[in-house]
């Protein structure tokens, strides 16, 4: 599964960074015959995908992300936010009970980060607990954590990889779930092996190994509960220039969580999953700089050949350097995600986002970002089933100040709305968020 952020456009107070995050590209893939062939022209040489710029949501973290720091910092915040539509529920439409619309929360938390080099290795951990807490509904009151943790190894100079293990449980976003009685929290997990093998040539092979998990307590369509583990395969070149092409491959086996096999909803709860394509990595001019992949895959289940489907997917960024203070970011991508149920077998999902980072003084910097994201769920079993589209717009103006060295702050205000041909998916919320964070 892909594990980016599909719908979260807020302040992240337990948010983890970590420098150079390989993060696997996890679509819904093809044929397990053709990944074979693909892996063994590559000599069975696997890569992670992640070359793409993360930096085009400007999450505030826990812990500052300092890459070049050899240190243990410790770091405590708080954030306050106030929704206009917490539920995400339609126009005109309150919670049961007529309870309140509106919701403030305020969250504590705490935050590690740990940055050690021996030698040619290297650990990088991440780590941040907080306490959310809901003005009117203390029955949702939750515990968020989360750990991404790496370490860099090198064999020899000609041999070096990575290890990653990151986990998290989080609050489902309520846009999912709407009006609930009691949390419905989200966890994942993944555990990665990466090999990179450089003989001295510009053409080099990479290896990955992953297990992945992505569940919700309760089942949501938008998110499929599943355990996966694969392989994963890639033939880079490297120019002279630092740009970088390649081919890659992924084969993944899993399981559906929360769901038992059903003959007359023809539901499965197993799967394959395959991925194969291009990648690239160009920095054309010195303020200009494109990171993309673009892959074919299709899922396939063990019992039921009507869920299973394939398309193209891809993931393009580009970032350009306006100024020596502003960098204006750009992202489009399309993916495809597993949704079993009667209306649907997956769904896909075209996003485009534009964002601009604006430090106007050495403390002081402005993030607007806007996007646009369509969801059209499809693959019904059932043609006589009206397939569900869902439409997503929202805007974003962030502004974080450096207040002093050991203080951070950041204030968030932002607008998001959803039609769909389903009126009771319907919604428009408008928030505002507080931010600050002291490190030790």
């Amino acid at each position: 599964m892909n594990y980016a952020n599909r719908s979260s456009h807020r302040i992240d107070a337990t948010a983890s960074v970590m420098p150079d995050d390989n993060r696997p590209f996890h679509p819904d893939p093809a044929s397990p015959r053709l990944c074979r062939r693909v892996v063994g022209a590559l000599f069975a040489t696997v890569t992670t995908l992640a070359l793409a710029d993360q930096g085009l949501v400007p999450y505030v973290t826990a812990i500052p992300r300092d890459a070049e720091a050899s240190t243990v910092t410790f770091a405590v915040f708080q954030v306050e936010r106030y929704d206009s539509n917490f539920f995400r529920l339609p126009d005109g439409t309150g919670p049961p009970g007529d309870t309140r619309r509106s919701v403030v929360t305020s969250t504590s938390g705490v935050g590690l980060n740990l940055d050690k080099s021996y030698g040619l290795q290297r650990i990088v951990v991440n780590a941040s607990a907080s306490r959310a807490l809901y003005a009117s509904y203390g029955n949702l009151d939750e515990t968020s954590t989360r750990i991404d943790s790496k370490y860099y190894w090198s064999v020899t100079p000609s041999v070096t990889g990575d290890v990653t293990f990151d986990y998290s449980r989080i609050p489902t976003d309520y846009e999912y779930i709407g009006y609930r009685t009691a949390p419905n929290p989200r966890t994942t997990r993944l555990t990665r092996l990466n090999v990179d093998y450089k003989p001295g040539a510009a053409l080099h092979p990479r290896l990955s190994f992953y297990e992945s998990q992505d569940s919700t307590q309760d089942n949501t369509f938008q998110v499929e509960s599943s355990r996966s583990h694969g392989v994963e395969a890639s033939l880079l070149y490297d120019f002279l220039s630092g740009n970088v092409i390649g081919l890659y491959a992924n084969h993944d086996t899993g399981k559906s969580l929360n769901l038992d096999p059903n003959v007359p909803l023809q539901l499965d709860s197993t799967f394959t999953q395959t991925q194969y394509g291009v990648l690239v990595s160009w920095k054309a001019t010195g303020q200009t700089r494109l990171d993309g992949r673009i892959g074919y895959f299709e899922r396939g289940g063990q019992r039921f050949t009507s869920r299973n489907y394939d398309g193209l997917v891809g993931t393009i960024n580009f970032r350009y350097d306006l100024t020596g203070k502003s960098v204006l970011r750009i992202q489009a991508s399309r993916n495809l995600y597993a949704s079993q149920t009667i209306f649907s077998s997956y769904y896909q999902e075209n996003l485009g986002e534009i964002g601009v980072d604006w430090a106007a003084t050495g403390k002081l910097t402005f993030r607007p970002k806007f996007g646009i994201r369509k969801q059209d769920f499809r693959g019904s079993p059932f043609p006589v089933v009206d397939a569900l589209t869902e439409t997503t717009r929202y805007g974003t103006l962030q502004l974080d100040y450096a207040a002093l060295r050991a203080v951070d702050l950041a204030f968030s205000i932002s607008r998001s709305s959803r039609t769909s041909n389903n009126s009771a998916l319907q919604f428009t919320d408008n928030n505002a968020s507080a931010f600050v964070r002291f490190k030790f």
